[in-house]
């Protein structure tokens, strides 16, 4: 099996070369590019063709929700995770909105990201269990 083509990106040089290294770990992904914002990320989309885009919510430029917007219009078989440290429903609901499959919390542990990834890559749509929860009471 090919592994999954993967593209990062947020504004955090620290963060980026964090999943980095977490995902060149595993040899179920490869890491195909990384942005420092939205609209940079949208624009490797169309070059690089990653099966997964992890994309930060908050980030200069275009933030995670426009580029998700865009890359869904733009490329709909591209797979999005938005990835953040809050955990507000009202951004995980305007994110599915846009067409984002999944919601990570930068602050999970390693192990748990690598499970959710192969899970959302298996699966149609894959959501945080806390965050759908939070969702269904929003």
């Amino acid at each position: 099996m090919k592994p999954y083509r993967i593209l990062i990106a947020d504004d955090h040089p620290l963060a980026r070369a964090a999943i980095r290294s977490l995902l060149e770990a595993d040899t179920a992904f490869e890491l195909v590019g990384e942005a420092a914002n939205g609209k940079d990320a949208f624009q490797l989309c169309g070059e690089l063709h990653p099966d997964l885009l992890l994309l930060d919510i908050n980030m200069p430029v275009w933030d995670g929700i426009e580029a998700t917007r865009q890359v869904k219009q733009y490329y709909p078989r591209v797979r999005i995770v938005i990835l953040t440290v809050s955990d507000d429903a009202a951004d995980l609901f305007t994110a599915i909105q846009f067409g984002a499959q999944g919601y990570l919390l930068k602050n999970m542990e390693s192990e748990h990201w690598l499970s959710y990834l192969h899970s959302l890559m298996l699966e149609d749509t894959e959501f945080s269990r806390k965050m759908a929860g939070e969702l269904l009471h929003h």
